[in-house]
């Protein structure tokens, strides 16, 4: 009788911890969550269906500092650097997206009220293009 309430308790806290696990990784929570020691820079890259687009490759340029940075998309999308560091002005860095066979629609990023440090977060829209056309 005791092992069978202790066999409940435990599948009980499996459960939990199951629950709140897929629920955090579902919003985003492991994907924001990790400790970082440079500024955020965060988006997303769809096409214009809002179809989430896999394998971009995001660059962010400091061409005061003669810099580069890549990182690229995972299959939902979702890109993330902590790369830049926290004392660079946003107006300092130049976030672009290049992926094969896509040609950029729209760049979305903030209004330009962000100080140093501040998570920046910058959006995509790409067209495919046509079998024949190049970029």
């Amino acid at each position: 009788m005791r092992s069978i309430r202790m066999l409940i308790r435990i599948a009980a806290l499996i459960g939990l911890f199951i629950s709140w696990s897929a629920s955090s990784f579902a919003n985003g929570g492991l994907f924001f969550e990790e400790h970082h020691d440079g500024t955020l820079y965060f988006g997303t890259v769809k096409d214009s269906e809002g179809k989430s687009i896999q394998g971009a490759t995001i660059f962010l340029m400091i061409a005061e500092r003669n810099r580069v940075f890549s990182t690229t998309t995972d299959w939902r999308g979702r890109y993330r650097s902590t790369d830049v560091a926290l004392d660079l002005k946003p107006t300092q860095v130049d976030v672009s997206m290049k992926k094969e066979g896509y040609q950029l629609v729209k760049k979305i990023s903030p209004n330009g009220n962000q100080k140093p440090g501040d998570p920046m977060e910058v959006n995509f829209t790409v067209k495919r293009l046509d079998k024949g056309a190049t970029r």
